[in-house]
């Protein structure tokens, strides 16, 4: 019981790549591909009943999560910007429908959570988001297992998940540094910008001031 439990919570929570890394361990191929797919299925329409039920114009009074709520929605914004890039390449050959086939590749890409969550905020209904979003999660599984597979010969799926792990958080470090430098970088532009307006405004005053004594 336990290692179901560890793979499903893995899976939930860290990915296709960690859980099917730890589940090939544990069960055949054809249970992990097919449970971690289901339960990607049903993910999406218990994120979108749980999103209908939030209240998303509420101000929390916890400032931590009024700080979260405000994170999300610049990511949510990034996020869609992206999505519509994706969506634009499909949509030249396959006109509106292609959309659907940018959302499903933005899934893989991005993973199921974020890509609902998405879905959700621009109004894709419930069926095509399973569709879509489920088409995309699904191919993840399959792309991740393909890998973890073929990549047993020399590395073993507890070291693969553990080497996926590392990987991940060093890029998320990377992207946190890179953000803070830029922010850090366009605040000095705009502090400077700020200095030398009013250095120039000061002067104008002294200017008209000396003119006006004359």
């Amino acid at each position: 019981m336990e290692p179901v439990l560890t793979y499903f919570v893995l899976g939930l929570f860290m990915g296709p790549a960690v859980a099917i890394a730890y589940g090939i361990t544990q069960f055949n191929s054809g249970f992990v591909i097919t449970t971690l797919s289901l339960m990607y299925l049903v993910s999406i329409p218990v994120m979108y009943a749980i999103l209908q039920k939030l209240n998303t114009q509420h101000r929390f009074k916890n400032k931590l999560l009024e700080k979260f709520a405000e994170n999300m929605d610049k990511k949510k914004e990034e996020l869609a910007e992206w999505l519509d890039e994706i969506a634009e390449h499909f949509k030249k050959r396959l006109g509106d429908v292609g959309f659907y086939f940018g959302l499903a590749t933005f899934s893989f890409i991005v993973g199921l959570y974020w890509a609902t969550l998405v879905a959700f905020f621009i109004r894709v209904d419930t069926k095509r988001a399973i569709i879509s979003v489920g088409s995309g999660s699904v191919l993840a599984v399959i792309f991740w297992w393909y890998v973890i597979i073929k990549s047993i010969s020399f590395i073993t799926p507890l070291q693969f998940a553990l080497l996926f792990l590392v990987l991940t958080l060093l890029l998320f470090a990377y992207s946190e540094i890179k953000q803070r430098a830029t922010i850090k970088s366009m605040a000095s532009f705009v502090r400077n910008k700020i200095e030398k307006v009013t250095k120039e405004t000061e002067k104008s005053k002294k200017e008209i001031l000396k003119g006006i004594n004359t």
